[in-house]
């Protein structure tokens, strides 16, 4: 594949993703993340302050949460 057309394909997803207020994220079979938007992580930084990454398995990303909402956010999954 064209690295010019990779990065045009890489903008424009990025571009869907962080052009909108609505939280985000993807995760793969292993949960762990894959990509997400602003709007993400601000909110588990506001809701666990947790700084987060790509790569992080979710339980890592709620590691912080009480648990009541790691139990929760674990059933919405």
């Amino acid at each position: 594949m064209d690295v010019v057309k990779e990065k045009t394909d890489y903008d424009i997803l990025n571009g869907i993703i962080e052009g909108t207020t609505e939280k985000i994220v993807a995760i793969d079979t292993e949960f762990k993340l894959i990509a997400f938007n602003s709007a993400f992580k601000d909110e588990i930084k506001n809701l666990f302050d947790q700084d987060i990454r790509l790569g992080m398995t979710f339980m890592e990303v709620l590691a912080k949460a009480p648990d009541k909402d790691k139990e929760n956010a674990i059933n919405d999954w």
